[in-house]
């Protein structure tokens, strides 16, 4: 068996992808951050860090300071305190670390390939290249003959193809919480033990919401594996049209497990120093402070799997593109298997770039709520809000299954409408971003109001007002 269509090597491509992929864009992240927070708040930005280049200063838009903080927290001393309890204090980051790589082994980056639509060979017996070759069948396949022979499965691009999805992803995220309590407890710090507290009463209580707001969308796709609700959703509409609600509950739910602004009670700067990580300095802080940014990554490929299509786009199926609503086919082009693999890894990661700046817009515009709100809105706000949608779903859903075919084939064509809503809301947003590009920005200096008016030096006289 060639090397290339090993098991082993597919599963050694898919982890460095997903960690390639989950560590650089975590890491670009704290860029954006500052980068957008000073954009928003109208403020200079990072700016300071800088390369002496030709007798100019070269700072890269203030990427070099993402860079020297890795940097410096290598070199930063690792302080413990002494009468902190040596192992757990040691172990705690590593425990809020590890949950978040873990959830992503699950989560599907794109399309089954399917290898005998890969590479293969025309009625003459030449080889067919996988840039024209189109899709096939997809199963297993016995590759040779007599001793040489061997069977090929089909390749999930999923580190970990688990039949239990989502139940895995609420067990592993579900202990989210332990690094955050072990780090606050064993600090011997009564700020890191009052952070512990928030974070633990905090987290559990979203994720009693985060996890009932997706009944219904399992209701909806019929299973728990997370390629299966894609495939769903690209055969009928996105999650997002047919669970508006669940994805609004999910996404809150999701920002306050994460700990971010406006639900970062758990180490409020203002109220608690640093919170359950106080006492923490060098690398055990950057694994803290890189998991929360791996969260919003996380968080955010979930939110595109479960709601956003995932790796799918309007109109593009396995063998290619289809514009058709209900049985009406318009237009249909086949597209080779490889492109359409390609496009849709593509494509998630691009879903998941936007609402992870998406989200980083939401911190740099909401302010932090009060501890009681916060408590308040996970418990008597999300939680009835999630139970009503399991509801409602459930009558809907047997009121359309129980329907006539001409009103399940009006369901149809409204599926594909709303495909068609995304495919305009999407080239209609690309438009507007290259025209944004590429137009100069013209600063208009604040005007000064009467009231504010300076005075001239040693006299009442105002001094005359420029615009």
């Amino acid at each position: 068996m060639p090397f290339y269509q090993h098991p082993f090597f597919w599963t050694l491509v898919k982890i460095l992808l997903l960690l390639a992929f989950l560590v650089n864009v975590a890491g670009l992240l704290t860029w954006v951050d500052r980068r957008l927070g000073g954009v928003i708040q109208d403020r200079i930005g990072p700016n300071r860090a800088y390369i002496p280049l030709l007798g100019k200063k070269l700072r890269v838009a203030g990427l070099l300071h993402t860079a020297a903080d890795g940097l410096k927290f290598f070199f930063k001393e690792d302080f413990v305190p002494p009468r902190a309890d040596k192992l757990l204090f040691a172990i705690a980051p590593i425990i809020s670390m590890f949950p978040v790589l873990a959830i992503g082994a699950v989560i599907p980056m794109g399309d089954t390939i399917c290898p005998g639509s890969i590479v293969g060979k025309s009625a003459a017996g030449n080889t067919v290249w996988p840039w024209v070759q189109r899709l096939g069948q997809c199963g297993i396949e016995t590759v040779g003959s007599g001793i040489d022979a061997y069977k090929l499965a089909p390749i999930t691009l999923m580190v970990a193809p688990l039949s239990v999805g989502l139940l895995y992803v609420f067990a592993i995220a579900g202990q989210g919480i332990v690094g955050a309590a072990i780090a606050g407890t064993s600090s011997d710090n009564k700020f890191s033990l009052m952070g512990a507290l928030r974070a633990a009463s905090q987290m559990v209580s979203y994720e009693v919401a985060m996890g009932l707001s997706l009944v219904g969308a399992m209701m909806l796709y019929g299973t728990i594996r997370l390629d299966e609700m894609v495939r769903w959703q690209n055969e009928n509409a996105w999650g997002v049209f047919v669970q508006p609600l669940a994805c609004v509950l999910f996404f809150v739910a999701a920002v306050a497990e994460q700990k971010r602004i406006p639900f970062d009670l758990p180490e409020a700067e203002s109220e608690l120093v640093s919170g359950y990580f106080t006492e923490y300095s060098g690398a055990k802080f950057m694994m803290f402070y890189f998991a929360e940014y791996a969260e919003v990554v996380t968080s955010s490929m979930l939110l595109v799997t479960i709601f956003f299509g995932g790796w799918s786009l309007p109109f593009f199926h396995r063998d290619g593109l289809t514009l058709a609503f209900g049985d009406n086919t318009i237009f249909q082009s086949h597209v080779p298997h490889i492109w359409m693999i390609i496009i849709g890894v593509l494509t998630f990661f691009g879903k998941t770039i936007l609402l992870c700046w998406f989200q980083a817009v939401v911190r740099w515009s909401l302010p932090r709520f009060r501890y009681d709100q916060l408590m308040k809105l996970g418990w008597r706000v999300l939680l009835p809000a999630s139970l009503a949608n399991i509801l409602v779903t459930g009558v809907v859903w047997l009121a359309i299954s129980s329907s006539s075919a001409s009103t399940q084939m009006i369901f149809k064509i409204l599926g594909d409408c709303t495909q068609a809503v995304v495919a305009l809301a999407a080239t209609y947003g690309i438009i507007r971003f290259i025209i944004g590009f590429f137009t100069p920005s013209v600063h208009n200096p604040l005007r000064i109001m009467s009231a504010q008016k300076r005075t001239a030096p040693g006299g009442n006289e105002t001094l005359p007002i420029q615009t």
